[in-house]
């Protein structure tokens, strides 16, 4: 395969002189690795090229970098090493790659990775990766229906970025409605000079419904999406847990246990919670009767202005690593349980630290 007909591939997150020249794979007939290794001989890539041949690897382009100092293959895997690979894990030899799922197809791309990192002698320095395909890419950007356009994504790249990308969308989607009522509020506060407006209270009353609303879309949305891509209630399945559960010995006093701990866990988060809010009122009383405190010549009048200001950052940051560790303390057995934990509680205390400052 000549350099001059290769175009479609993104080999390296480098500069790399092969990142112009790689093989087309729109078809979606191949997929590619990339290997960098340092150069330590003259006869380097003759000899990687031999080794790669015999390891069962198309060696589709080789190429030697302007300094000298590393050479760069571009390599497919031949239909008897894409065979063994695929026995090894138990799959159903099929032919070519793209017979296999997306996931089955990173799967074996990178036990040939491993082939190369651990086997190849010859290669010293050497690092490899699974090179992307930019027409895929560019079907992404082009693709104006956003549900193909996330059945693309969770193709390539994965269900859960696709629910991310999914997710994003639909937020994004309805933050039109706050904006425009937000854009209206604050021109009746420009209009009148009164950044008091009386639309205040009926704003705050659409966003906290606009929340509601928001959070029920949202889970309904995940959930349409999650079925488009084979993966709804995975994280619920119950025989997968009763597998979790058993493989880490889960049991009913464990579930005890874990009521116990996450009692605890919550005692303290309103502890520290409540905490936080008296040093903040603490410092508004202050603030109030600066000038009775510290005359109305001191410059020290201003520091309570200046501690309320600085107390809801430092309490977030005091925050985080507390609340992440009462979640880990929880003992929660699967992670989306764990990050609903961890979210409710950053959730709450950021309301009212930001929210009330």
């Amino acid at each position: 395969m000549s350099a001059s007909n290769l175009s479609n591939l993104s080999v390296s997150p480098m500069n790399s002189p092969l990142s112009q020249k790689s093989p087309r794979n729109g078809n979606g007939s191949k997929s590619y690795i990339f290997v960098k290794a340092k150069k330590y001989r003259t006869d380097t890539i003759l000899a990687a090229s031999v080794e790669l041949r015999k390891r069962g690897f198309v060696v589709e382009v080789e190429q030697e970098t302007k300094n000298g100092a590393s050479c760069h293959f571009l390599l497919s895997l031949s239909p008897a090493l894409l065979q063994k690979l695929a026995l090894t894990k138990n799959y159903e030899p099929k032919k070519p790659l793209s017979h296999y799922s997306p996931l089955q197809q990173l799967i074996l791309l990178n036990s040939a990775i491993d082939i190369i990192t651990e086997s190849c002698t010859f290669l010293e320095g050497r690092e490899a990766w699974i090179a992307h395909d930019n027409s895929k890419f560019d079907s992404f950007l082009k693709e104006s229906n956003i549900k193909t356009k996330l059945s693309k994504i969770s193709d390539y790249f994965g269900p859960q970025i696709a629910l991310y990308f999914g997710w994003l969308y639909h937020y994004t989607s309805l933050l039109i409605y706050p904006s425009l009522f937000g854009i209206i509020t604050f021109a009746h506060q420009y209009y009148y000079s009164n950044i008091d407006s009386s639309w205040m209270p009926f704003y705050a009353i659409f966003i906290a419904l606009w929340t509601t609303v928001f959070l029920e879309l949202s889970k309904r949305n995940c959930a349409v999406n999650a079925n488009a891509f084979g993966v709804l209630g995975q994280e619920e399945d119950k025989e997968a847990l009763k597998k979790y559960d058993e493989l880490t010995q889960y049991t009913k006093k464990d579930s005890r246990n874990k009521s116990f701990h996450q009692l605890l866990s919550f005692g303290a988060i309103m502890i520290l919670i409540y905490i936080m809010i008296e040093i903040m009122l603490y410092a508004v009383d202050k603030q109030l009767r600066a000038e009775e405190i510290y005359g109305k010549d001191s410059y020290w009048k201003y520091f309570p202005s200046i501690l309320y200001s600085v107390i809801p950052i430092i309490a977030s940051s005091v925050f985080q690593p507390f609340a992440e560790y009462l979640t880990n303390f929880e003992g929660n057995s699967v992670e989306v349980r764990y990050h609903s934990s961890l979210c409710l509680y950053y959730w709450s205390a950021n309301f009212l630290f930001i929210g009330g400052s």
